[in-house]
């Protein structure tokens, strides 16, 4: 598997480290987009070899540090610590109103230069859009789109994984959350904690007006065709 895996025009993901979660290992995944101007926007960075990131350095600016979920904060600080000069931007949470472990040492130890919110900054609504998907009062997590490659990006919210062989007990219980390839989804733990089903629609509504046709997300495989029926699916669950 290449290091860096193109996805489109001017953007590519690159594949990390698992990590451990409820039990089970779960693979990561960075996002980069090069923007009009050269500069690169990282979205969750994660671990990567000196031979990856001088690749990564080749592909332009080296720019944006972006986490669209509380929960992908921790990502920050390695990268933070090698390059100081980077603008952070995380999502609402760091404002305070999430309380974790990792929110509070994102808030301590990391400069933020902004907060995610429904209005895309300057710095790359030229190649970006975002939006808040609303009526989760634990974690508001910032769905992004990139125009030029029609690709919609998640963290959280969307997994699916393939059946592992001889693993029963992990496949079992990735069927029962709805994470299980071919379809896979929003998990359901993750569904309890929507309160409010209505305002969820509505931010659900307005990405798929949004013109894309692949999927990147972080923890899973990633769709590169047909991905708005994909997502439109993935959400059946709050006409419920």
């Amino acid at each position: 598997m290449p290091l860096i895996q193109n996805f489109g025009k001017n953007i590519w993901i690159v594949d990390g480290p698992k990590v451990k979660d409820m039990g089970f290992m779960f693979p990561t995944r960075m996002t980069i987009i090069r923007l009009s101007n050269d500069k690169l926007w990282i979205s969750s960075p994660i671990p990567i070899k000196t031979q990856t990131l001088k690749k990564i350095k080749s592909l332009g600016k080296l720019s944006y540090l972006v986490v669209g979920t509380p929960r992908h904060l921790w990502r920050l600080e390695s990268w933070n610590k090698k390059f100081p000069e980077l603008k952070l931007w995380g999502p609402p949470q760091i404002n305070g109103n999430f309380i974790t472990k990792s929110v509070l040492v994102g808030k301590a130890d990391l400069p933020f230069e902004g907060v995610l919110s429904n209005n895309t900054p300057d710095i790359w609504s030229k190649d970006i859009e975002q939006i808040i998907i609303e009526g989760n009062p634990f974690i508001k997590e910032v769905a992004f789109l990139h125009k030029k490659s029609k690709t919609l990006i998640l963290d959280d919210l969307i997994q699916r994984y393939p059946i592992e062989k001889n693993k029963k007990i992990r496949n079992a219980f990735l069927k029962f959350e709805d994470m299980l390839e071919p379809n896979g989804g929003v998990p359901k733990d993750i569904r309890l904690t929507f309160t409010n089903k209505e305002i969820t629609r509505k931010s659900i509504d307005k990405i798929l007006k949004w013109n894309f046709n692949k999927l990147i997300i972080a923890h899973g495989k990633c769709i590169d065709k047909d991905a708005k029926s994909f997502v439109r699916n993935a959400f059946n669950w709050l006409k419920d």
